[in-house]
């Protein structure tokens, strides 16, 4: 079977003695396996309206042929222009759908308009310029991300230096957290979601700061304060969604006064205040 991107071109040659019998013809290509109706025409020629000896109708894989061009003599060479009346042939677009019952292994692209899953598909990457519908559940359980939290009510004070010292994960994915320094280091340009949460302390107004360091500016992208005289532990929260580079770092920073990461110190795996950044697109 020949596939009709790789056909190049079909050449007609006319009877000398007949010429004007080709007027009024139109090549089809078919597909008679799947289409034994002749219903869904794959490619087509213009209709042809002059008569000659020999015509050239050329498809986009053209460009791949690499043998030269020839007289109406040769039976090896597809025939040159000045000795045939040359056009180019049509290629239809046929809406079909493909079922797979089967396991599937692709090792180049798949380009496609639409694509529909019904169970489950499983792919390192898609890459896309349009849209991707899924009707089910997404599951990304190796998406960059991690959530930490710490299990000591010791105050964490500071005046523009100290990192929150969120030194316990529940989960580190890809390892871009350090729990020694406090950072979070963007592995991928994408759009990230940063989060915080913590407690007050008596008296202590507090204000934290969620940075995105690039190496060369300390950029505060949202500040979290309250009331001025906050009765012990108020939980206070914070949120973003950034975009972020390679490299980028992400952290909270005590501007002022006070604050706890939990409200009491313990010892099993209960999560009070987690601090966190997961990974979105």
């Amino acid at each position: 079977m020949t596939y009709v991107n790789d056909v190049q071109s079909i050449v007609l040659n006319n009877r000398r003695n007949s010429q004007s019998r080709a007027v009024g013809l139109v090549i089809e290509l078919y597909n008679t396996s799947n289409d034994p109706d002749l219903t869904e025409i794959l490619a087509t020629t213009n209709i042809i309206t002059i008569s000659t000896n020999n015509y050239r109708f050329d498809f986009p894989a053209i460009e791949t042929y690499t043998s030269g061009f020839g007289d109406d003599t040769s039976i090896t060479q597809i025939i040159s222009e000045t000795s045939s009346i040359k056009e180019d042939a049509t290629i239809n677009d046929i809406d079909t759908d493909v079922n797979i019952n089967s396991n599937v292994t692709i090792s180049g692209e798949v380009i496609c308009n639409d694509l529909i899953v019904n169970e489950s598909l499983n792919v390192d990457t898609i890459t896309t310029t349009g849209y991707i519908s899924i009707g089910g559940v997404i599951k990304a359980p190796n998406q960059i991300g991690f959530l930490a939290f710490s299990k000591s009510a010791s105050s964490v004070s500071g005046n523009n230096t100290q990192k929150l010292p969120y030194n316990q994960v529940k989960y580190n994915i890809g390892g871009h957290y350090d729990t020694t320094t406090y950072i979070f280091t963007c592995p991928l340009v994408g759009r990230y979601l940063f989060f915080v949460n913590y407690f007050t302390i008596s008296g202590n107004s507090a204000t934290v700061d969620l940075i995105r360091d690039d190496g060369t500016t300390e950029l505060t992208i949202l500040r979290s304060q309250g009331s001025a005289s906050p009765s012990n532990n108020e939980g206070r929260s914070a949120h973003i969604v950034i975009d972020c580079n390679i490299g980028d770092q992400l952290y909270g920073l005590m501007r002022n006064d006070a604050i706890r990461l939990s409200p009491f110190t313990y010892s099993d795996y209960s999560i009070y205040g987690p601090f966190g950044v997961q990974l979105l697109s």
